[in-house]
């Protein structure tokens, strides 16, 4: 259990500081684990009550900040993990709207594999013309997709090069070209974790006003060779066929 006493959480915050005491108090009473913290925040006018619901966290809880000057979405994320990556073999990546459960982080931090990256919300597409056209993975499963938003990965992606060369045009769909860096360029396992969480509904995403762009995004990178067309059938088809064989 040695790797997982004190998980590096990423979290970039926009519009919501005033949940940050929220998700503060859920990190400090996580179970089997003592993480640690590091904030990305996006919006330099949030700086002074971040840092005041930061002073105000509960005790013995290792929180870190940087202030960007500009909002560069969850590219921010990336930027952090480079930069702690030598001091931690893999990183967690939440959002500032999600509910943890006490177990949320050392399950996380339990799924961790080399060269894999694993996360709650993980799907497979059915056609590269349609983002939203896609099929859920179960626990374990293969993905095409997984969301930052409850992912555990592997800090070495973020030292590579690549993962910073992302289309100015669609850095706000990060998470995407984080998946087409790991799977096509370097080979690596998505796959879905068996976390399990929660999250509060508001209107304060960004993903709102990039709903017909991420198809282009994803079309965009399939014309490279991303082989995702049918992966969600194939999937599908897959835990018929397990499920099966547990029956018999």
């Amino acid at each position: 259990m040695s790797r997982t006493l004190s998980p590096a959480i990423i979290m970039c915050t926009w519009q919501r500081a005033a949940r940050l005491p929220i998700t503060l108090r859920q990190l400090s009473q996580q179970q089997g684990v003592t993480p640690h913290l590091y904030i990305w925040n996006n919006n330099p006018d949030a700086a002074e009550e971040i840092d005041r619901h930061i002073a105000d966290r509960p005790a013995g809880l290792a929180v870190s900040v940087h202030h960007n000057s500009t909002n560069i979405g969850g590219f921010g994320r990336f930027m952090y993990a480079r930069q702690i990556a030598k001091q931690h073999p893999y990183v967690i990546f939440i959002d500032d709207d999600q509910e943890l459960p006490p177990d949320a982080i050392r399950t996380l931090a339990e799924d961790f594999e080399p060269r894999t990256i694993k996360g709650w919300h993980a799907f497979n597409f059915i056609t590269p013309d349609n983002y939203w056209l896609r099929l859920p993975v179960r626990r374990g499963g293969a993905a095409t997709y997984v969301g930052t938003c409850g992912m555990v990965a592997d800090s070495r992606i973020f030292t590579e090069p690549k993962l910073f060369e992302c289309p100015d045009e669609y850095k706000f769909i990060e998470d995407l070209w984080l998946c087409y860096v790991a799977e096509h360029h370097m080979g690596w396992k998505l796959r879905r974790s068996r976390v399990r969480l929660r999250f509060v509904i508001d209107t304060k995403n960004q993903v709102h006003g990039l709903m017909q762009k991420k198809t282009a995004f994803l079309s965009y990178l399939a014309s490279t060779g991303w082989n995702v067309r049918n992966r969600g059938w194939k999937s599908l088809v897959s835990v018929g066929r397990d499920r099966r064989q547990d029956a018999i």
